[in-house]
């Protein structure tokens, strides 16, 4: 990346990982997701492109702010807010719903 510094990874997915990344410039720490373009079929990338570029738009307290989004020939990058990637990692990655429901057996409202 010519704009940004690749510190370490924060997590990782099904899509790709993502990063924690300095601006060479301004030195201001954001997230970088990297969506490998291999994981994606035709359809699903003009969909992608079409949400990422509504979500670069928006501006709201309780949705991840993307600031820039790059592409080369294997992946596509997304430059995010750094800190509600963190919460996210720390506090929502707990796994999925319906595997705690299933080791749970039963559950009250």
């Amino acid at each position: 990346m010519t704009h940004y510094d690749i510190e370490n990874i924060l997590g990782e997915g099904a899509f790709g990982q993502v990063n924690k990344v300095i601006h060479k410039t301004t030195k201001i720490t954001r997230a970088m997701k990297t969506i490998s373009k291999e994981t994606l079929i035709n359809e699903n990338k003009e969909k992608l492109l079409s949400e990422l570029n509504i979500l670069k738009k928006l501006d709201h307290p309780n949705i991840v702010r993307i600031y820039e989004i790059y592409s080369d020939i294997l992946n596509y990058y997304l430059i995010m807010e750094y800190i509600y990637i963190i919460i996210y990692i720390r506090y929502c990655s707990g796994g999925e719903l319906f595997d705690k429901i299933r080791q749970l057996k039963s559950f009250t409202e």
